[in-house]
């Protein structure tokens, strides 16, 4: 493992340092010793010498200094020896820590096994969330200073969907930042800074770790740790056993909704959400001005929460939820609540049967939802057929594909003076019924009868045909 001074300073805390840390990216992979004058050093290494050989504050006369690029740690009360021991022993210290961790990931542990490492690593409050803000596990519980937090943890067993968003706000106070797959830190409402980030595996966000700085020390110590930490702990049962109540559901969905390979206990647990087989629709809902992942990740929370038979995802920007059919128009007036009206798109697939057809479901979500560039609730069942005949339309050799007898009976019109291609459009537009389209042209029924066959004679049209009326109907709404 690769070190950084941060972490240096960690270990030697048992010792009397001073520390400037400026720059604090895991560089050190080895130790060597500076000699007066010496200026041939690179950052791969911590240098050990005398601190009077650098500084002329006689404060120092007898201290050590431990120095990589910018960075120094001033060691006083120590021995030359006794120092460049304790530095071998952090060395050896992180590096069977890593090599811990290594093992218990590789094997799918569960991360209550992972946190045991972890705290002896560092010493401030580590938690670790599922995507839904579920308490997976931690270390020095006991010493979290967020009141309202420690409280949910205890009683919930979750960060609490009530607090959820406050977590992650700046200086200001407002949720304009959000959670990163990078440590951030941000400050809650208590005033108690939080080193944050994603757990994330190579396709989906899992969950998200917090660490509560006792020290300012612990913050340096926070940043350096988590990316390394967090590389382990998406290794954890929790996240990886689909039999696992804490695995993240969303996940799952999310690669059903895509057409991705899901594991048979993932299937389950969903199919078991989803109650009884039904006729299902995806709802897909985008908010147009907010970008903040945690408030898309309250939304699907809530709205499972609420409703029955209800999951949810967040994918790409936007929440997709699948709920019966019968239940969607209810989740779309409670979801507008919540958002402004005019802040939202959304798009509801036509119903399916299955989880099976959940990818066409979500394909067509996305294309309603899409369809327009403002606000406002789209069904793709009203958008198919104008989308399917624009598609055809914008083909130029569609015009020259148009049913035969559409140009003969015009022409015979126009040659005759007769009323052929009204009467076969009243025939259309009545459904077949020659009654009902006799009425519409207000011509006996015997007129109307002796036209259609008029037609026929003209044109060859079969209007027994099922293929031939198709083909008729499909030329004269490309014509329009």
């Amino acid at each position: 493992m690769k070190l950084n001074m941060s972490m240096v300073e960690a270990y030697l805390k048992g010792c009397e340092t001073e520390s400037n840390i400026q720059s604090n990216t895991r560089t050190i992979r080895g130790m060597r010793f500076l000699t007066e004058g010496s200026s041939d050093y690179t950052r791969d290494y911590v240098y050990v010498s005398i601190a009077r050989d650098y500084f002329q504050d006689p404060q120092y006369s007898d201290a050590l200094i431990l120095a990589s690029g910018r960075n120094h740690i001033i060691c006083k009360g120590l021995e030359y020896a006794e120092l460049v021991n304790e530095v071998l022993s952090a060395f050896d210290f992180y590096n069977s820590a890593e090599r811990r961790l290594g093992r218990l990931s590789a094997q799918h542990s569960p991360i209550s096994d992972m946190t045991d490492v972890i705290g002896r690593l560092i010493e401030a409050p580590f938690l670790v969330f599922g995507i839904d803000g579920a308490f997976l596990g931690g270390s020095h519980v006991d010493k979290l200073p967020d009141a309202s937090l420690a409280r949910n943890i205890r009683e919930l067993g979750s960060l609490g969907a009530d607090i959820i968003g406050s977590r992650f706000i700046d200086d200001s106070g407002i949720i304009h930042r959000d959670l990163s797959t990078k440590p951030r830190a941000t400050r809650g409402p208590e005033g108690n800074i939080a080193v944050n980030m994603y757990l994330k595996d190579s396709r989906e966000v899992l969950g998200f770790v917090l660490c509560f700085p006792l020290q300012p020390q612990d913050t340096r110590l926070a940043f350096a740790l988590e990316p390394l930490l967090a590389n382990f702990l998406v290794g954890a049962r929790e996240f990886t056993d689909g039999r696992s109540s804490h695995q993240a559901l969303h996940m799952a969905l999310a690669n059903l909704l895509h057409g991705r390979s899901v594991s048979a206990e993932s299937k389950e647990r969903i199919e078991h959400l989803m109650g009884p087989i039904q006729r299902l629709s995806v709802v897909l809902v985008r908010s147009l001005q907010t970008t903040n992942r945690t408030q898309r990740i309250l939304l699907a929370k809530e709205m499972s929460d609420l409703l029955p038979h209800c999951v949810a995802a967040e994918i790409n920007e936007a929440v997709a939820f699948v709920i019966p059919e019968r239940m969607s128009s209810k989740l779309i007036d409670q979801t507008l609540e919540r958002f402004d009206p005019e802040n939202a798109a959304v798009g509801v697939s036509m119903p399916v049967v299955g989880l099976e057809q959940l990818t066409l479901a979500m394909r067509q979500a996305e294309f309603a939802c899409g369809s327009a560039s403002g606000p406002g609730v789209r069904y793709c069942k009203d958008l198919a057929l104008p989308f399917l005949l624009r598609a055809l339309r914008a083909e130029e050799s569609a015009q020259d594909l148009l049913h035969p007898a559409i140009g003969i009976i015009t022409h015979y019109d126009t040659d005759h003076n007769t009323h052929l291609m009204e009467t076969l459009r009243a025939y259309l537009d009545a459904r077949y019924n020659q009654v009902e389209a006799a009425k519409s042209l207000h011509v006996h029924l015997n007129t109307f009868k002796y036209r259609l066959k008029r037609i026929e004679e003209v044109s060859n049209l079969d209007f027994m045909s099922k293929n031939d009326m198709l083909y008729l109907q499909l030329s004269f709404e490309l014509q329009s």
